[in-house]
């Protein structure tokens, strides 16, 4: 019988470092999300995401990648971030745009930097988005 290591599938990495970012202080919640998020090279199964039995998974894994993408900028955001993670948060919206979430962390980030015109035109666009 073959033994693996746990440890050596990046997925129980990825698990373990997001368990342990939980209630953790914003800077090691950061870096330890941070750690977890460079796991990823790319989309989850990918030569396996049209196959029926891997669907379910795919969108799983998918979703706790992006939960950790949230809580990772919800860290940031705490440690006083915000120049650098409004355009990643700009680009997050753009590829996610149901995302609630990131909208609403690209609105703080864009409010926090006192940048009203960014923070006014985003605020609008969000409004639009949700009478539509």
């Amino acid at each position: 019988m073959l033994r693996v290591d746990p440890e050596r599938f990046d997925l129980t990495r990825f698990e373990r470092l997001t368990a342990e970012a939980r209630g953790a202080e914003p800077r090691e919640r950061a870096e330890k999300l941070r750690a977890a998020l460079a796991l990823w090279r790319g989309p989850a199964l990918e030569d396996l995401a049209f196959e029926p039995f891997v669907r379910d998974e795919v969108g799983r894994l998918e979703e706790a990648r992006l939960a950790a993408l949230e809580q990772r900028i919800d860290a940031d955001l705490e440690l006083g971030s915000t120049g650098e993670l409004a355009g990643e948060l700009e680009q997050l919206v753009e590829q996610h745009p149901l995302r609630e979430r990131f909208r609403a962390q690209l609105m703080q980030a864009l409010y926090r930097r006192c940048s009203r015109r960014s923070f006014s035109r985003t605020l609008r666009s969000e409004q639009a988005a949700m009478v539509s």
